[in-house]
């Protein structure tokens, strides 16, 4: 009898229900700076214009670009192209300031252990619009201000008495590696996770490795809970980039945001086998089951490589050819005769 036979229920036997751990309370943000918010209000501070003030633990963001790439509701348009910010959509917008990030705080990742998102183009129209804008001047002073951000939010996060906050992350269901086949987890990265939790608690590992992005979007509230794998995690406050609260402009950000810094060279993280949640009802136990057994736990362990290699861009895809200089009558007839006397050029 294999371990995987030992280890693991027939397909159609009952199903023994693992008590779900108690993690701790999310660390709220919310919560966190209520006293300040409040004496805030109560001062009724105004500027010469009568303009309200911000609360001095909120963090104004000057840089037109900058507050584009963070901030919804402001000015996203350059060259006539509409630049979607991260609250909304990770894509340009986050390649841009997870650039930023790691030239303010100075680290990067190896060399084909890029984030996918630094690994693509996607609409090369507003990358060129945002690359406009980029001159040495304006590059060093939204990396001024990105790192004027982080010193702000750690300043804020100490003044708390805090060394750590406890958050959590939704794991989706979109990718095109298909783990699971039944209806309730169908494939990516969420399948992925809950196999490779199965797979580590039946083998005896503690952890289980993951590839993450260099900046993520971590939760306090319930903003990702309709995710059907969540991943809790004690994380320490020199990885916070910053969190909505302490953002003076939020408009339609997610309350609960922080925004967390993966300084790992290749992007792999260790997370504990325990800190992953896979929801009740999102997966069928007795269809995961009989997947694990025709897979064998052992050999899908021994396959599971998170590091995910990514290379150059295709030239054929993504780079233009450079356009044919026209040729003067004069230099035509040269190559002409010297092709007619078979010389070389």
């Amino acid at each position: 009898m294999t371990v995987d036979q030992m280890l693991l229920q027939e397909p159609n036997a009952p199903t023994a229900k693992r008590p779900t751990p108690a993690w701790p309370a999310a660390t709220c943000q919310l919560d966190l700076w209520l006293a300040d918010r409040e004496k805030h209000r109560d001062a009724w501070l105004r500027d010469e214009r009568g303009v309200p003030r911000e609360a001095p633990h909120q963090f104004v963001v000057h840089d037109r670009l900058l507050r584009a790439l963070m901030l919804t509701g402001q000015e996203q348009e350059f060259g006539g192209q509409r630049l979607v910010p991260w609250p909304i959509g990770k894509s340009h917008a986050g390649a841009f300031l997870t650039w930023f990030v790691r030239r303010a705080l100075r680290f990067e990742r190896l060399p084909f252990c890029e984030d996918d998102l630094l690994a693509k183009i996607g609409d090369r129209d507003i990358v060129r619009a945002v690359l406009r804008e980029l001159t040495p001047d304006r590059v060093d002073a939204i990396t001024r201000e990105v790192a004027a951000l982080y010193t702000h939010t750690q300043a804020q996060l100490k003044a708390k008495t805090l060394t750590h906050v406890q958050l959590r992350r939704g794991i989706s269901d979109f990718d095109r590696h298909h783990i699971f086949t039944n209806a309730r987890i169908s494939r990516g990265q969420a399948g992925q996770v809950a196999m490779l939790q199965r797979a580590a608690r039946a083998l005896g590992h503690r952890t289980i490795q993951l590839e993450m992005d260099t900046l993520n979007s971590w939760s306090d509230d319930g903003g990702y809970l309709h995710h059907p794998v969540q991943i809790h995690r004690r994380i320490p406050i020199e990885d916070v980039l910053c969190c909505t609260e302490l953002l003076a402009e939020r408009s339609e950000s997610e309350s609960g945001e922080w925004i967390i810094i993966n300084r790992s060279l290749t992007g792999i993280v260790d997370i504990d086998v325990d800190d992953v949640d896979v929801r009740n009802g999102a997966v069928d136990e007795d269809q995961s089951a009989d997947l694990a057994n025709r897979l064998g736990l052992e050999d899908f362990w021994l396959s599971h490589n998170p590091l995910v290699l990514r290379g150059g861009l295709s030239p054929d895809s993504h780079f233009q050819g450079r356009p044919v200089l026209p040729l003067r009558l004069g230099y035509r007839l040269r190559r002409a005769w010297n092709v007619f006397k078979g010389c070389e050029l």
